[in-house]
């Protein structure tokens, strides 16, 4: 699944709007918690408060965590 399409892009935002869990939004759209993060990062979307609140150890959640 390479590509995003608009309405993937949609609900991407309202998920993180919504303040849901990034492996909740990576099970979601069958793709991994990094992906995710690019592509909320490219489209200005608040990642570093997604990662947060998954309460993930994943190390990505401590890069972006760590600028805060």
């Amino acid at each position: 699944m390479p590509y995003w399409t608009v309405q993937q892009e949609k609900a991407l935002t309202k998920m993180i709007k919504e303040n849901k869990p990034i492996q909740e939004i990576a099970e979601h759209f069958h793709r991994s918690v990094d992906t995710i993060a690019i592509k909320a990062k490219r489209m200005g979307l608040p990642v570093s408060s997604a990662l947060r609140v998954s309460g993930s150890s994943h190390p990505s959640s401590s890069k972006v965590s760590s600028s805060e």
